[in-house]
């Protein structure tokens, strides 16, 4: 049987252990949701500037031919932002 100061000992050690391991589990999907938040939010603010910037973006999303020049400017509009790649798919 362990005696009551090796008791405490032990307890005192393991628990700030613990909660060590619990703080960097919290901490890590604190700072991944947060990300995730404003990955999400920044998308949606530059799709909505691209579509007043694109009066033929609903077309495009709809199927129509893009043309180089559109390609050129839809790239351009990610430059100084958090967008770094953009997939069209068919619908």
């Amino acid at each position: 049987m362990l005696s009551k100061t090796l008791r405490f000992v032990l307890l005192a050690c393991c628990l700030p252990a613990i909660a060590s391991v619990l703080m960097g589990i919290w901490l890590d999907r604190a700072v991944r949701t947060t990300i995730a938040v404003q990955a999400e939010a920044s998308s949606q603010r530059w799709i909505r500037n691209l579509e007043q910037s694109v009066p033929e973006f609903a077309a495009i999303l709809a199927g129509a031919a893009i043309t180089a020049e559109q390609k050129a400017f839809i790239d351009a509009t990610m430059v100084g932002t958090d967008v770094f790649e953009v997939q069209l798919f068919a619908p």
